[in-house]
């Protein structure tokens, strides 16, 4: 029955999405949050209908080199790191080769 019941506002939602009247009937928020990845998903032609119904984009930009650190630092403490594991140098590397990106450098350090 949940399974019906998912299957069905699925449907609704996809009907919501897709129909060219909703902008005067039916009025729907939605917000897609995702990778990089998801804008160049949007652009695709398929996904036109979508696209251009999006009224607001916003994208997050990498974080700068202290806050790097910074974030390294935190996670190494909330894992019960007190000393030091890495030189001063190493935060400078990984923040250029991550270009600031958590979900890039955040895993190998878990």
């Amino acid at each position: 029955m949940v399974f019906i019941r998912f299957f069905e506002n699925s449907r609704k939602i996809q009907v919501l999405l897709t129909n060219f009247n909703m902008d005067s009937e039916l009025p729907f928020i939605l917000l897609l949050l995702g990778q990089p990845d998801l804008r160049e998903t949007l652009k695709r032609r398929i996904h036109e209908p979508l696209n251009q119904r999006i009224v607001l984009r916003y994208h997050m930009a990498g974080l700068d080199q202290e806050e790097t650190r910074q974030f390294v630092l935190h996670g190494l403490k909330v894992a019960g790191r007190a000393d030091p594991l890495f030189e001063e140098n190493t935060f400078e590397l990984l923040h250029r080769l991550s270009l600031g990106l958590p979900r890039i450098y955040s895993s190998p350090l878990s």
